[in-house]
């Protein structure tokens, strides 16, 4: 088929001021996106939303979604499902409590990550 080459950066080479929020919707690329802003994550905790499908993470980003929240855990951020018929929040106290009810790798659902300062 035809393409086009687009040029891509790291957030973190592109973004120099403080972030505070961050909206990660990339069909499966989240983690990629991810590992270029590690910095902006590390230094500025900033609050972000992500969409999350195991199976796409895993096509495009070739990470498990265990291991993608298990870096924000392992930052301090809280993990909560935003559910989308009452639009609350479910907290969950870890990755592992979050996954444990997700058995269909299809299914796609809307995070909110709150890193520890904003609490």
């Amino acid at each position: 088929g035809r393409g086009m080459v687009v040029p891509a950066f790291q957030l973190d080479q592109l973004v120099s001021r403080h972030v505070d929020f961050m909206k990660l919707d990339v069909e499966g690329a989240e983690g990629r996106v991810v590992k270029g802003a590690r910095r902006i994550i590390g230094e500025d905790f900033p609050v972000i939303t992500t969409e999350l499908s195991r199976e796409m993470l895993g096509r495009v980003s070739g990470i498990s979604a265990e291991e993608y929240l298990a870096g924000f855990a392992a930052l301090g951020y809280q993990i909560n499902l935003i559910d989308r018929s009452s639009r609350e929040l479910q907290r969950f106290s870890s990755p592992d409590e979050l996954l444990a009810g997700w058995s269909d790798p299809l299914q796609i659902e809307d995070l909110l990550l709150i890193p520890p300062d904003a609490r």
